[in-house]
């Protein structure tokens, strides 16, 4: 930056960029319901330890209050490394820096005239950023009694390591334990004026680095001892502050996945098809017991751990859930409130799509689910309950994909662990400060199972997954990882039919409807039987596309299945309605098409009233009322027969479906006028700013205004350390809103006290009557 150019204030630099540009900043950030820009804590969130420790290096640097050069930056941040004893192998090199202040400018956690929110330039491109600065209210973040650990460098500083933590807490005297116990339950930090007696339990423990001092009557429990304590992920000590790089795929993790991979959606299809007629009868207070569990384990003849690991996955990708089953299903499960755990209509399009697609949906359902299956033992929760949600282990499975391209081959689960705790350290500091080890192992076990992972080795699916691709895109590229279709079957004698390979999604949808399954993979074992080829019936096939689909496919017909499939399809009947929703089946094809376009000549309302839905060439069903459905095809000219009994069931393999789960959700369109109306009143306060004049002429103070308790107090401190004012609104005694400019004198957590500007009179003001802090930036 040439010498005559001033250095902008934070609000300058903020509005010197477009409209869109901060619209788009305040999405990213999620800074949704904020009236003002301020840095968040939920921004730090987003980073990964080498941008947290360059944050952190700024702030010791003082770039909350000036403009910091490269030479500043580069002592802070080799002082925060020595005291917490990272190796020259853990620190990012000085060439790194300038990319990592444009990745923070970027989330608008820096700035500079070097420094641009949008088209932020990598490596060597682009101006110098230099000199630099951070907005006032970080400051507060990256304190020695911060209750954000994750934020500081020098929260690594313990030196003992990680596989012998355990053990050293272990064998502490009882007092010592006692003693870290209540700082892991209050905060972390600790007062006392006997911190330099070396007999005392807490000089001992400094001693021990177990314990940080903080100043000369406060101690800080090492974030590293409290993640033991608390059974969380713990990084080494020294911490790693590097850029992970990812491992390179190989052909055969590649192969081994996509075996594994195959094998779960083969256990998922099975199992929705099981449940698309037997839902599962919920339990009173949630989820689902062991008789449930029992039941599908011998319909599906596996065991209760295969259907219970099945039934999560589908739980995870909402492909099942609770709710009313439309039609009625063919065997009753529902509970005392008519709903059941069944088939979603997510689910429905699973069992209708191909492999890739259905491995699609179920990673991309799966990377963003919140349930934590792991935690029932502890809990004594039922399987499915709605209480094992949260949003950490959402945030965690989102992640996955990107942790496990990280992760090098081990040849043992402790060292697995530990592997994946260190890299998930330099990945997401602040998800792995608050992950319970046992999440890291479930998730790990889940990417396995869904071909994410094999042998310890990250597959070309996790790749995919990790570049956070559309649905679309995630299902081509998914495709060219699977192998190709092949396009022929081997009927034996015994009505027995091999599919060499993996089949095309119609193929196998056909095969799936004329036969039964008995063995699969990347090759599949499938049985014709008379019964398999009344229920391809009943849904509505015929003996003519049964039979032009195995000549197409098989090289010959056996004689004997030939007869089979007459038998089989000897009748037929009219268009036909059953009851509960509406199942239309027709005599064959050309008859059903003619109903549904005949269907499409009355009004637009009128064909979303009937909401009919082609399920298979001669049957369709709906979600309306029958009487309805009827009267509306009558009016389109159909002529419909209704069977007899009205008997609320479905009819063949017709699924009884239940709606899709409702997770929270904000798109960006819900929010666009309130991301505009945050970057108009920014500039409307720029302006007012600007236009303003003090009695002496000079301008009014560029401020941040904070309005977060968390920050108030924040804000206040670091007011207080550096001898500042700020401008203060709060409730007085008397309930009236009072606004002063004050100096912070003393503060505590129960109270504030300060001088007023204005007229020098002392205030003592309780922190929950505060409403919105300023501070100058």
């Amino acid at each position: 930056m040439p010498d005559n150019t001033p250095f902008p204030s934070y609000g300058d630099w903020l509005t010197a960029h477009d409209d869109a540009t901060l619209v788009d900043l305040l999405w990213r950030m999620r800074a949704i319901h904020g009236r003002t820009f301020t840095a968040d804590v939920a921004a730090l969130r987003q980073l990964d330890a080498r941008s947290l420790a360059v944050l952190h290096g700024l702030a010791r640097a003082g770039a909350a209050h000036h403009p910091v050069d490269a030479s500043s930056l580069s002592d802070a941040l080799t002082s925060l490394f020595d005291e917490a004893g990272t190796p020259a192998t853990g620190r990012p090199t000085t060439a790194e820096i300038p990319e990592v202040l444009r990745s923070l400018a970027h989330r608008g956690l820096a700035y500079g005239p070097g420094l641009h929110i949008d088209n932020a330039p990598t490596g060597d491109d682009g101006p110098d950023p230099f000199p630099v600065a951070i907005p006032g209210d970080l400051q507060g973040f990256f304190t020695g009694t911060t209750d954000l650990p994750w934020a500081l460098v020098d929260g690594y500083r313990c030196p003992v390591p990680t596989v012998d933590l355990p053990d050293v807490l272990a064998e502490l005297p009882d007092r010592q334990r006692r003693l870290l116990d209540t700082l892991a339950t209050a905060g972390g930090i600790g007062h006392s004026a006997s911190l330099d007696d070396p007999e005392r339990p807490l000089a001992r423990m400094i001693a021990a680095g177990l314990l940080d001092r903080v100043d000369a009557e406060t101690a800080r429990l090492s974030p590293r001892v409290g993640a033991v304590i608390a059974c969380r992920v713990t990084p080494d000590p020294g911490g790693d502050f590097t850029t992970p790089e990812p491992v390179p795929v190989t052909d055969r993790a590649d192969g081994a996945g996509v075996a594994r991979a195959v094998e779960t959606l083969r256990q998922v299809t099975e199992l929705l098809t099981v449940l698309g007629t037997a839902p599962l009868r919920p339990l009173g207070g949630g989820g689902v017991g062991v008789r449930e569990i029992t039941r599908v384990a011998k319909a599906t003849e596996t065991t209760t751990d295969e259907v219970t690991g099945t039934l999560l996955l589908c739980r995870h990708a909402d492909l099942i859930g609770p709710g009313l089953p439309v039609p009625a299903p063919e065997v009753d499960t529902a509970g005392p409130d008519g709903e059941v755990w069944g088939v979603t209509d997510r689910g429905a399009e699973f069992l209708a799509a191909g492999m890739a697609r259905r491995w699609a949906l179920l990673l991309s359902g799966w990377s963003t689910s919140p349930h934590s299956p792991w935690e029932m033992a502890e809990t004594g929760t039922h399987l499915l309950q709605d209480s094992l949600d949260h949003p950490t282990t959402a945030a965690l499975r989102e992640l996955t994909a990107e942790l496990v391209t990280v992760l090098g081959p081990t040849q043992d689960a402790p060292d697995d662990a530990h592997d994946a705790a260190v890299q998930l350290w330099r990945l997401r500091p602040s998800l792995a400060a608050k992950t319970p080890t046992q999440a890291v192992a479930g998730v790990l076990a889940e990417a396995e199972a869904l071909g994410l992972r094999a042998d310890g080795q990250s597959t070309s699916a996790a790749v995919a997954l990790a570049s956070d691709a559309p649905a679309d895109a995630l299902t081509t590229a998914l495709t060219g990882v699977l192998p190709a279709p092949v396009s022929m079957l081997i009927i034996q004698a015994d009505m027995t039919v091999l599919a060499p390979g993996l089949l095309a999604p119609d193929d196998e949808a056909m095969l799936r409807a004329i036969a039964d399954v008995e063995s699969t993979g990347m090759a599949s074992v499938w049985r014709i039987s008379p019964e398999s080829l009344k229920r391809a019936a009943a849904a509505g096939e015929t003996a003519d596309r049964v039979r032009g689909f195995l000549a197409g496919m098989a090289p010959e017909i056996p004689q004997g299945l030939d007869y089979l499939i007459n038998d089989a399809f000897r009748s037929s009947g009219a268009m036909t309605a059953g009851t509960a929703s509406t199942i239309l089946t027709a005599p064959d094809e050309a008859t059903l098409t003619s109903a549904l376009t005949m269907l499409a000549s009355l009004s637009d309302g009128e064909v979303r009233d009937a909401a009919l839905r082609r399920i298979a060439p001669t049957v369709a069903v709906s979600r309306t009322q029958l009487s309805r459905v009827v009267s509306l095809l009558e009016d389109a000219g159909v002529r419909v027969g209704v069977d007899g009994d009205a008997a609320a069931t479905t009819h063949g393999p017709v699924l009884s479906l239940v709606p899709d789960p409702r997770r929270p959700s904000v798109s960006r369109e819900e929010v666009e006028d309130q991301l505009a109306g945050t970057v108009e009143g920014l500039r409307r306060t720029r302006q007012a700013v600007s236009d303003a004049e003090d009695p002496e002429g000079t301008d009014l103070p560029d401020v941040e205004t904070v309005r977060d308790p968390h920050q108030i107090m924040a804000t206040l401190r670091s007011a207080y350390d550096r001898g500042t004012r700020v401008e203060i609104s709060y409730v007085n005694a008397d309930g009236s809103a009072v606004q002063e400019w004050i100096s912070v004198v003393t503060m505590s957590p129960v109270s504030i006290v300060g001088v007023t500007e204005s007229d020098g009179v002392s205030l003592r003001i309780q922190p929950h009557r505060i409403a919105w802090v300023a501070a100058p930036v």
